[in-house]
């Protein structure tokens, strides 16, 4: 099984119910802490480190506000990245 195989609602449901996460005390401590945000029209907001999205107002992300930390972008599915000098071969086929 590939990592990516196992959806978001089943990492929340063993969170929960393997790990003992109290999911709904966290869903309610999110919705404290941007309450005064979305209350105001803001679209994020900076609390501890993070930066919390808001849309519609719903909490819909939370990152670090720091360097960047996420995932490697992964490669396209339809198949590998041509040779790094593809585009001078275009040109080279052009003129």
């Amino acid at each position: 099984m590939k990592p990516d195989a196992v959806t978001d609602h089943a990492l929340l449901r063993y969170l929960e119910r393997v790990c003992g996460f109290d999911v709904d005390a966290i869903r309610r401590r999110c919705a404290e802490l941007c309450a005064p945000a979305v209350a105001a029209g803001a679209t994020s907001v900076q609390i501890d480190g993070h930066l919390y999205i808001l849309a519609g107002g719903r909490l819909v992300t939370v990152r670090p506000t720091g360097p960047h930390q996420g995932r490697r972008r992964r490669l396209p599915r339809h198949g590998p990245l041509p040779p790094p000098d593809f585009r001078k071969q275009l040109q080279d086929d052009e003129t």
